[in-house]
């Protein structure tokens, strides 16, 4: 994936943590150095770093409400079975 085009945008991630939990961000790209995305959560309103083999997706935000609050859509978090398939079922 390519990671440097995404840098100083605000974007949309979809990332699976080590436990193999999902969650929904909206993030702004910082940098990218080696196995690591710098970013800040615009949500949380935190910097982060995140391992770039668990970025599943980068996207374009989705078109933000009429008052302009940063945020990503509901998201419920999920935990993965070993084999890689959904605990129970969720949906974007």
């Amino acid at each position: 994936m390519e990671f440097r085009k995404w840098i100083g945008r605000e974007v949309e991630m979809i990332y699976e943590d080590a436990k193999g939990s999902l969650s929904r961000r909206l993030v702004r790209v910082e940098g990218f150095s080696g196995k690591h995305l710098k970013a800040f959560d615009l949500a949380k309103r935190q910097p982060r770093t995140f391992r770039t083999d668990g970025i599943l997706a980068l996207m374009p935000p989705a078109a933000q409400s009429e008052q302009g609050v940063h945020g990503p859509p509901p998201f419920a978090s999920i935990s993965a079975s070993p084999r890689g398939r959904p605990s129970r079922g969720f949906s974007f």
